[in-house]
Protein backbone atom coordinates (compact mmCIF):
# COMPACT_ATOMS: atom_id res chain seq x y z
CA UNK A 1 0.00 0.00 0.00
CA UNK A 2 1.00 3.17 -0.43
CA UNK A 3 0.57 4.32 2.88
CA UNK A 4 4.48 2.80 3.82
CA UNK A 5 6.18 4.66 1.32
CA UNK A 6 6.82 7.86 3.68
CA UNK A 7 8.28 4.99 6.34
CA UNK A 8 9.90 3.07 3.33
CA UNK A 9 13.59 4.04 3.56
CA UNK A 10 13.17 3.08 7.23
CA UNK A 11 11.80 -0.17 6.27
CA UNK A 12 13.99 -1.08 3.69
CA UNK A 13 16.83 -0.71 6.49
CA UNK A 14 15.12 -3.29 8.39
CA UNK A 15 14.10 -5.42 5.54
CA UNK A 16 10.49 -5.19 5.77
CA UNK A 17 9.14 -5.06 2.35
CA UNK A 18 7.18 -2.35 0.98
CA UNK A 19 3.63 -3.11 -0.97
CA UNK A 20 3.28 -0.59 -4.00
CA UNK A 21 0.25 -0.34 -5.97
CA UNK A 22 0.69 -3.07 -9.07
CA UNK A 23 0.19 -2.59 -12.55
CA UNK A 24 -0.63 -5.60 -14.85
CA UNK A 25 1.15 -5.96 -17.92
CA UNK A 26 0.17 -8.75 -20.55
CA UNK A 27 3.43 -10.90 -21.58
CA UNK A 28 4.68 -10.72 -24.86
CA UNK A 29 7.92 -12.49 -26.67
CA UNK A 30 8.66 -9.85 -29.07
CA UNK A 31 10.83 -6.66 -29.15
CA UNK A 32 7.64 -4.00 -29.90
CA UNK A 33 5.28 -5.70 -27.12
CA UNK A 34 7.89 -5.95 -24.33
CA UNK A 35 7.82 -1.67 -25.19
CA UNK A 36 4.38 -1.84 -25.09
CA UNK A 37 4.69 -3.71 -21.67
CA UNK A 38 6.83 -1.06 -20.30
CA UNK A 39 4.11 1.65 -21.07
CA UNK A 40 1.37 -0.18 -19.54
CA UNK A 41 3.86 -0.62 -15.98
CA UNK A 42 3.78 3.46 -16.19
CA UNK A 43 -0.31 3.17 -15.60
CA UNK A 44 -1.68 5.99 -13.01
CA UNK A 45 -2.90 4.49 -9.92
CA UNK A 46 -6.20 4.12 -8.62
CA UNK A 47 -8.09 6.10 -6.08
CA UNK A 48 -8.29 2.64 -4.07
CA UNK A 49 -4.38 2.67 -4.63
CA UNK A 50 -4.06 5.51 -2.28
CA UNK A 51 -4.24 5.01 1.63
CA UNK A 52 -4.28 7.37 4.86
CA UNK A 53 -1.47 7.73 6.63
CA UNK A 54 -3.08 8.66 9.50
CA UNK A 55 -5.72 6.93 11.36
CA UNK A 56 -8.50 9.46 10.89
CA UNK A 57 -10.10 8.90 14.67
CA UNK A 58 -7.59 10.68 16.34
CA UNK A 59 -8.45 13.25 18.71
CA UNK A 60 -5.64 15.22 17.92
CA UNK A 61 -6.30 16.15 14.77
CA UNK A 62 -8.87 18.50 13.67
CA UNK A 63 -10.74 19.28 10.65
CA UNK A 64 -9.23 15.74 9.44
CA UNK A 65 -10.11 14.76 5.57
CA UNK A 66 -8.71 12.55 2.99
CA UNK A 67 -9.73 12.13 -0.75
CA UNK A 68 -8.26 10.46 -3.37
CA UNK A 69 -8.38 10.39 -7.23
CA UNK A 70 -6.30 8.12 -10.07
CA UNK A 71 -3.78 10.51 -10.01
CA UNK A 72 -3.12 11.66 -6.10
CA UNK A 73 -4.56 11.43 -2.35
CA UNK A 74 -4.57 15.02 -0.20
CA UNK A 75 -5.07 14.06 3.35
CA UNK A 76 -5.27 17.16 5.69
CA UNK A 77 -5.53 18.37 9.35
CA UNK A 78 -4.85 20.82 12.25
CA UNK A 79 -2.93 19.95 15.01
CA UNK A 80 -3.74 22.15 17.73
CA UNK A 81 -2.46 22.11 21.69
CA UNK A 82 0.41 20.42 20.82
CA UNK A 83 2.62 23.11 20.04
CA UNK A 84 2.74 26.83 21.29
CA UNK A 85 0.70 27.50 17.81
CA UNK A 86 -1.26 25.13 15.62
CA UNK A 87 -0.11 23.59 12.46
CA UNK A 88 -1.70 22.88 9.37
CA UNK A 89 -0.81 19.93 7.59
CA UNK A 90 -1.38 18.35 4.03
CA UNK A 91 0.24 15.51 2.60
CA UNK A 92 -0.25 15.31 -0.90
CA UNK A 93 0.99 11.67 -2.46
CA UNK A 94 1.59 11.40 -6.49
CA UNK A 95 2.29 8.67 -8.52
CA UNK A 96 1.89 4.87 -8.39
CA UNK A 97 5.62 2.53 -7.95
CA UNK A 98 7.77 6.16 -7.93
CA UNK A 99 5.39 7.82 -5.23
CA UNK A 100 6.49 11.13 -4.59
CA UNK A 101 5.07 12.79 -1.10
CA UNK A 102 4.51 16.11 -0.02
CA UNK A 103 4.19 17.16 3.36
CA UNK A 104 2.83 20.91 4.04
CA UNK A 105 3.59 22.05 7.35
CA UNK A 106 1.84 25.69 7.84
CA UNK A 107 2.66 27.26 11.18
CA UNK A 108 0.52 29.81 12.06
CA UNK A 109 3.28 32.27 13.38
CA UNK A 110 6.26 33.92 11.83
CA UNK A 111 9.80 31.74 11.96
CA UNK A 112 12.40 34.35 10.99
CA UNK A 113 13.04 34.21 7.41
CA UNK A 114 16.81 33.82 7.98
CA UNK A 115 16.55 30.37 9.70
CA UNK A 116 18.72 28.03 8.54
CA UNK A 117 17.97 24.54 6.89
CA UNK A 118 19.29 22.69 10.01
CA UNK A 119 17.13 24.88 12.13
CA UNK A 120 14.16 23.92 9.88
CA UNK A 121 14.99 20.24 9.69
CA UNK A 122 15.05 20.19 13.56
CA UNK A 123 11.10 21.91 13.45
CA UNK A 124 10.12 18.82 10.74
CA UNK A 125 12.00 16.19 13.10
CA UNK A 126 10.42 17.87 16.32
CA UNK A 127 6.62 17.41 14.46
CA UNK A 128 7.53 14.10 13.31
CA UNK A 129 8.36 12.75 16.96
CA UNK A 130 4.94 14.26 17.73
CA UNK A 131 3.30 12.19 15.28
CA UNK A 132 4.98 8.74 16.32
CA UNK A 133 3.36 9.60 19.98
CA UNK A 134 -0.10 9.74 18.82
CA UNK A 135 -0.54 5.64 17.51
CA UNK A 136 1.01 3.00 17.89
CA UNK A 137 0.89 2.79 13.63
CA UNK A 138 2.72 5.82 13.65
CA UNK A 139 5.77 5.36 15.29
CA UNK A 140 7.89 4.87 12.39
CA UNK A 141 8.10 8.73 11.87
CA UNK A 142 10.43 8.31 15.19
CA UNK A 143 13.00 6.14 12.84
CA UNK A 144 12.46 8.62 10.21
CA UNK A 145 13.47 11.16 12.55
CA UNK A 146 16.84 8.76 13.09
CA UNK A 147 17.74 8.89 9.93
CA UNK A 148 17.20 12.58 9.57
CA UNK A 149 19.11 13.12 12.07
CA UNK A 150 22.01 11.53 10.63
CA UNK A 151 22.19 13.98 7.56
CA UNK A 152 21.02 16.98 9.08
CA UNK A 153 24.17 18.97 8.39
CA UNK A 154 23.60 17.87 4.50
CA UNK A 155 19.95 19.74 4.35
CA UNK A 156 19.73 23.10 2.04
CA UNK A 157 17.02 24.76 0.87
CA UNK A 158 15.43 23.28 -2.62
CA UNK A 159 17.93 20.09 -3.16
CA UNK A 160 17.20 17.30 -2.40
CA UNK A 161 19.80 14.90 -0.21
CA UNK A 162 20.01 11.21 -0.88
CA UNK A 163 18.55 9.59 2.62
CA UNK A 164 19.10 5.99 1.12
CA UNK A 165 18.25 3.64 -1.21
CA UNK A 166 17.28 5.81 -3.98
CA UNK A 167 14.97 7.90 -1.73
CA UNK A 168 15.42 11.45 -1.73
CA UNK A 169 14.36 14.30 0.79
CA UNK A 170 14.05 18.05 0.58
CA UNK A 171 13.36 20.79 2.88
CA UNK A 172 11.45 24.29 1.89
CA UNK A 173 10.06 26.83 3.28
CA UNK A 174 8.44 30.13 2.24
CA UNK A 175 7.08 33.05 4.62
CA UNK A 176 3.39 35.45 4.17
CA UNK A 177 2.03 38.19 6.98
CA UNK A 178 0.93 35.30 9.06
CA UNK A 179 2.29 31.87 8.71
CA UNK A 180 5.09 30.10 7.92
CA UNK A 181 4.85 26.95 5.21
CA UNK A 182 7.58 24.09 5.70
CA UNK A 183 7.70 21.89 3.18
CA UNK A 184 9.32 18.59 2.77
CA UNK A 185 9.18 16.49 -0.12
CA UNK A 186 10.35 12.55 -0.39
CA UNK A 187 10.35 10.70 -3.44
CA UNK A 188 11.84 7.52 -5.11
CA UNK A 189 14.84 8.80 -7.97
CA UNK A 190 14.88 6.37 -11.01
CA UNK A 191 17.37 3.34 -10.26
Amino acid sequence: MIRYFLFSLILVSLGVSLNSCKSESKKDKNASSQKTKRNKSKKTCSAEDYTAIFPKDLDALENYKFEATDHSSTESFTVRNAFPIAVNVEIIQVGCKKLTQELRFEIMDKIPPQIPPKECSLIVMGIFNYFANLHPDLMTFAAFVQVMETKINEFEYNSPILLQDGFTMQIDKMHNLESTLITVVIKKEDE
